[in-house]
Parts: C-alpha cells; structure tokens; sequence
C-alpha cells in the first residue's frame, strides 16, 4: 500500500491524530480527492489542513475511539 492510501485509510478510520512532538488533534474531515484532512488541535482549536504526504508513518500516531461493553465489569486489576 503506498503512504497516500495508507495515510487515507488511517485519517478515515481514526478520530484523533498526534504529529510527532506536537499537540493531538481532533480528525474532523477526510478531504480525500484533495489529499488532506482537516483536524483541529485540542489546545488552541486551531484547525489545520494535513497533507496526507506531511504525515510521518513512523513517528505520528492515530487513535480510534473503540466501543466498550458497559454490562460487563471493569476491573483494574492485574492478574498475577
């Protein structure tokens, strides 16, 4: 898969973006026929256009927020 579509596949999947050594910032559009998402940082709500090029595969990280099942217990606990 080449970077444009892998970083495609990410942006639409993931809810939040964190460049390398920078604030996270919330995904709010995927701009695919134009090669960039939209996102806004979570300080300052500044919104930015990335460049699906700009994004760095190795050190930029995307988060997916995940459903959990909140009829079945939670325990912190670790099991030895």
């Amino acid at each position: 898969m080449n970077h444009t579509l892998t970083v495609k596949t990410l942006a639409e999947a993931a809810t939040i973006y964190i460049p390398k050594d920078q604030p996270g910032m919330r995904i709010i559009a995927c701009l695919s026929d134009e090669n960039y998402f939209l996102a806004e940082d979570e300080k300052t709500y500044k919104q930015h256009n990335i460049d699906y090029e700009d994004v760095d595969l190795d050190h930029d990280k995307f988060f997916k927020l995940q459903l959990m099942d909140n009829k079945t217990p939670f325990t912190n606990k670790v099991e030895k």
